[in-house]
């Protein structure tokens, strides 16, 4: 029964984040996601009785998708690691903060931005996201950056480009996307130390 349960939940979450990327926020409702998922309405309903409820779910499952994609990074890192650490971390960074589901999260925020209760339904997730961050990076980047004491700060700027690049290439292009990474990688190294 609970495995039926989480089929169906992933069902719709998954539909919401196909909208939310297809069709932007608007076309988000429990009528439009409950359709796109093939569920009945009362299965649908159960499991996210409002749109705010399935908004915050879809958010919730969008970052712990990208949590999840990074421990794999992290995991293949160590297993190898590769002879230049900060430009694999910033090009996987690059990566994470990119595709269909950072399109459809980054929706979510923009929007977030006027709507208070979405604003509210996203509050709790950004504390979480910090954490996440705070503990994926310094392994992402390896021991010997993040034992600098500017760590910290490369850290959060490097997000904020990343971030940065991803929401302006579905106007800008990728055009001198990788250029800028490649520099930022040139400027890091010797912040952090590491040659």
């Amino acid at each position: 029964m609970q495995e039926r349960s989480n089929r169906s939940r992933s069902a719709v979450l998954d539909a919401a984040i196909a909208l939310l990327v297809e069709r932007g926020l608007p076309a988000v409702t429990t009528r439009s996601v409950q359709q796109a998922s093939g569920l009945a309405r009362g299965g649908f309903l159960h499991h996210f009785p409002t749109r705010e409820a399935l908004v915050a779910d879809v958010v919730r499952e969008l970052l712990q998708r990208r949590a999840h994609r990074a421990e794999i990074v992290i995991a293949e890192m160590e297993m190898g690691a590769p002879g230049d650490r900060i430009s694999a971390a910033i090009r996987a960074g690059s990566v994470l903060f990119s595709g269909p589901d950072f399109l459809a999260e980054q929706e979510l925020w923009t929007a977030a931005r006027t709507d208070p209760a979405l604003r509210d339904a996203l509050a709790p997730v950004v504390g979480w996201l910090d954490a996440k961050l705070a503990e994926q990076l310094p392994r992402l980047f390896g021991e010997e950056a993040a034992a600098n004491p500017r760590f910290p700060l490369v850290a959060e700027l490097s997000v904020n480009l990343l971030v940065g690049l991803a929401v302006t290439a579905p106007i800008t292009g990728l055009a001198g996307r990788e250029a800028l990474v490649d520099q930022w990688c040139e400027i890091v190294r010797p912040i952090l130390g590491v040659h």
